[in-house]
């Protein structure tokens, strides 16, 4: 599966790793099954490895609508945070946040460094906050 996610309950944190080529559906698929387990209140996308087409326009029309839904449930507080190394993976991520800007409950970031991206969400490096797969049904 091109995307996983690990839930870590003790830091109220979920990590999502993105690898090689990803569909929308195979994207909206992966956050419904998360959201079915509960959300948290951080959440990191780690795009670094993602590989091939990126999502179309009318993809990211989808993602910015599917976003403002998901907003709502989401904690007031929370904040996701993108990690990119591609201008392209940077300009998508900018335009969805622009998109959803005032339309979520939760804040975003983008980030070049999983260590800036940490220390934005405040949590500490460490095995638990590592990208794994825990997306089993």
């Amino acid at each position: 599966m091109p995307i996983s996610f690990k839930i870590d309950r003790a830091n109220n944190f979920t990590t999502f790793t993105f690898q090689g080529e990803v569909t929308l559906s195979e994207m909206i698929e992966a956050m419904n099954s998360y959201g079915k387990r509960g959300v948290t209140l951080h959440e990191l996308y780690d795009v670094r490895q993602i590989e091939g087409e990126r999502f179309s326009n009318e993809d990211i029309d989808v993602v910015v609508l599917y976003f403002r839904q998901y907003g709502k449930i989401r904690p007031e507080d929370g904040k996701t945070a993108v990690l990119v190394t591609e201008a392209i993976d940077y300009g998508i991520s900018r335009m969805i946040q622009t998109l959803t800007e005032g339309e979520v409950s939760f804040r975003v970031g983008i980030f070049h460094s999983m260590e800036d991206a940490l220390a934005w969400l405040e949590l500490e490096p460490s095995q638990e906050t590592q990208p794994s797969v825990d997306n089993t049904n």
